[in-house]
């Protein structure tokens, strides 16, 4: 413990709190933490540099680099750089930053960026950014974390769309083994007005599969989704449908579902979906149901009430979209 309270002053402050002494042992062990890291890093840069992978590549030397890790520590090492010419174009490389996954130029370690980027789901991109300086001392910017939004969000739709073309350019299967009693594939659309921009509103298609709901704790009335996953975007809806269909039979053997629903509004894209779900039943969700029978039976208030008893008898999921 002496090599980590180095400084005495702070930690015999009569307004020391708990908190205080926390944040400062935290601080510590991370530093010696970076300083290990530090050690491991170079040593890596070592061991690629005698493996022989780098053969035809000219050394450049060891260049210096900062990343800035949790509690605002900064990680710093040297590592090896290579460079060739190629068809009269300089290529330069730096292998441990590519085998580590840190691209050029950021300064924050993919760790910062994770945390931050889960925070950016919850919160707004200001709101996140002042959690990270508040609660774990790292500086970074709401723009940057926005910046790395829109990087995740890219790689992970290049990744979907590898997807899509390996199982309907390619043929390539995608097969599940789960199973469920009911799947339930919600789907609607968002549009949202542009920024700076008159006209025609972005359409955003959105798309949530699921096995029913359950309670969130014993003995609660709070319930959530259970076996939840979700995907959307700008679209179109044979697109839309592709994506969902890769993600159902990525999780479950078709034959292992017993009933698969699609709840949505009715709208024509929606119903596409009994083109990739020929299975499933397709129903209105609550609002459009209700809506719907008030049209049809608003002119007579005792049926509707009857028609509003018989669907609570039979249960949530008893309308379906084709007879309206």
């Amino acid at each position: 413990m002496k090599n980590i309270l180095l400084d005495t002053s702070i930690v015999t402050d009569a307004r020391l709190t708990f908190k205080d002494l926390m944040m400062v042992i935290l601080q510590a062990l991370i530093a010696k933490l970076a300083a290990c890291l530090t050690l491991v890093l170079e040593a890596m840069d070592t061991a690629i540099a005698l493996s022989g992978k780098m053969k035809g590549w000219e050394s450049i030397g060891k260049r210096g680099r900062v990343i800035i890790t949790l509690y605002g520590i900064e990680i710093r090492y040297r590592r090896r750089g290579y460079r060739r010419e190629v068809e009269g174009k300089v290529e330069y490389r730096y292998p441990l930053d590519e085998k580590l996954g840190l691209r050029e130029g950021e300064r924050f370690c993919p760790l910062v960026q994770s945390i931050a980027i889960a925070l950016a789901t919850k919160m707004t991109y200001r709101e996140a950014a002042e959690f990270m300086r508040h609660y774990l001392l790292v500086s970074v910017s709401h723009q940057e974390i926005h910046r790395w939004v829109q990087e995740a969000g890219k790689a992970r739709e290049e990744e979907q769309k590898e997807k899509e073309e390996g199982v309907y350019q390619r043929g390539e299967k995608v097969e599940g083994e789960g199973s469920a009693e009911v799947v339930v594939i919600e789907a609607d659309e968002l549009r949202v007005a542009r920024q700076r921009q008159k006209g025609k509103k972005i359409e955003i298609k959105l798309g949530t599969l699921h096995e029913g709901w359950e309670k969130e704790a014993p003995g609660s009335d709070r319930v959530r989704l259970k076996g939840k996953s979700c995907w959307g975007g700008v679209m179109e809806g044979e697109r839309f449908w592709e994506r969902g269909s890769i993600i159902f039979h990525s999780r479950y053997d078709e034959e292992k579902v017993k009933c698969q629903l699609i709840n949505g509004d009715g709208a024509n894209w929606i119903k596409q979906g009994k083109e990739y779900f020929p299975k499933a039943h397709i129903y209105l969700d609550r609002f459009h149901r209700n809506k719907a029978l008030k049209v049809a039976l608003g002119f007579a208030p005792g049926l509707l009430e009857e028609a509003h008893r018989a669907k609570a008898a039979r249960g949530p999921c008893c309308f379906k979209v084709d007879p309206f």
